[in-house]
């Protein structure tokens, strides 16, 4: 299990921001679970629109 912390973002309109997590490398998974504990609900939902997972 690996945490990303707290996220923050610059505005709260349409913009489309994106942001850089570091995780450690996990090894033996089947999957990915995102837990989202928080949210800012202005819009009535949360959105993940693209998720890349890089080996570096």
């Amino acid at each position: 299990m690996a945490d990303s912390g707290a996220r923050t973002y610059l505005t709260n309109d349409a913009t489309v921001e994106a942001q850089l997590v570091d995780l450690p490398q996990q090894e033996n998974l089947r999957g990915l679970r995102i837990r989202v504990n928080g949210a800012n609900l202005t819009w009535k939902h949360y959105a993940l629109a693209e998720i890349e997972i890089l080996d570096n």
